[in-house]
């Protein structure tokens, strides 16, 4: 299953829903997937790309099971991680971040840990979208994982 499914999916149940009802609206399936419709036309045209949190999202409300959205959403991990590695090579380092960090933890900190990662993601696209027009696209990738069993 390639991420681009997922996409696929979105386009083939709007599809269905539409041959069962030709009255069906984009605006009608964005209501049914309680998501914004604008938002919605532009991931289906491939104009926005899919976040993690909005493949369960969307993935809950069109009853996909569980272990079928996590491994749309490990895709979309592989998929960010060799634009990751792409970037190393292809971008100077005036245009790019990339950083490591190595710490020791107690294990009772990571669920505070991860709450303060997703509140960071959100602060920084929101200053990033922000303001003036928009001349280029970056992607942030920030992982919090275990280094051993």
């Amino acid at each position: 299953m390639a991420l681009t499914s997922f996409k696929s999916l979105l386009q083939r149940e709007f599809g269905k829903r539409q041959e069962t009802d030709p009255n069906f609206s984009l605006r009608d399936f964005a209501d049914f997937l309680k998501t914004d419709a604008s938002q919605l036309s532009k991931i289906m045209t491939g104009k926005r790309n899919l976040s993690s949190e909005k493949i369960e999202k969307l993935g809950v409300a069109l009853g996909i099971s569980l272990p079928e959205i996590k491994e749309y959403q490990s895709e979309l991990y592989e998929k960010m991680l060799k634009i990751r590695f792409q970037s190393l090579r292809n971008f100077s380092s005036s245009r790019r971040d990339h950083s490591i960090i190595t710490m020791q933890t107690n294990a009772s900190r990571i669920e505070e840990a991860k709450k303060l990662v997703a509140q960071f993601r959100r602060d920084l696209r929101i200053f990033l979208e922000k303001g003036e027009e928009k001349n280029c696209v970056y992607n942030l990738l920030v992982s919090l994982f275990p280094d051993n069993e």
